[in-house]
């Protein structure tokens, strides 16, 4: 959706996994970028060690990928006002995973990912993207 009032990015959702039909999905020329590629299987990496540990908690609740993922676009002075990722419209929804896909990200642009913990304090933590462990 895109209330300007509340998000200033552009999103699209994109099928995870390729089409299996002749190659005349919009996706297509994504889906076949290595980059891709390494998303989905670093996203499968997430999904299995959190089942691993779920496995070891009584209780534990398995997870799956998603069928598709979110993408948004945050131009200058984009934003996104504080909001929960768990709403009736989406209470299956168990993570949330966020790729940064500017590698050159400086901090003084903004855009750190700012966590409220709990949910209702009034200050919350920032967080900067950081590379993956290699």
């Amino acid at each position: 959706w895109s209330d300007e009032s509340v998000r200033g990015d552009r999103i699209g959702w994109v099928p995870l996994e390729p089409s299996s039909g002749s190659g005349d999905s919009p996706f297509g020329a994504l889906h076949a970028t290595s980059g891709w590629s390494e998303l989905r299987a670093a996203l499968s990496d997430v999904v299995a060690a959190l089942n691993h540990e779920a496995a070891v908690r009584p209780g534990g609740e398995r997870l799956r990928l998603p069928e598709k993922l979110m993408l948004a676009h945050y131009p200058r002075g984009g934003r996104y006002v504080r909001h929960s990722d768990v709403s009736a419209a989406t209470s299956h929804r168990r993570v949330t995973v966020i790729v940064y896909l500017n590698p050159e990200w400086d901090p003084s642009r903004g855009g750190q990912l700012r966590l409220f913990l709990p949910p209702h304090s009034s200050s919350g933590r920032c967080s900067a993207p950081c590379s993956p462990p290699s």
